[in-house]
């Protein structure tokens, strides 16, 4: 595969280890906007990263 592709394809299968704090903001945030977990997470990380002058 080249490094491109491998750059911009998505991971299958991903774990955390998280605090259950963390899991049931997670939770929420994801039944509130009416998306699955890992698309809150993604949301989150793309927030975080813009906050950093990041692009993702």
């Amino acid at each position: 595969m080249t490094r491109q592709k491998y750059e911009n394809r998505m991971c299958e299968a991903f774990s955390l280890r998280l605090l259950p704090e963390q899991r049931i903001f997670l939770e929420e945030t994801a039944y509130a906007n009416k998306i699955g977990i890992g698309e809150a997470i993604r949301e989150i990380l793309d927030e975080a990263m813009r906050t950093r002058g990041l692009t993702a």
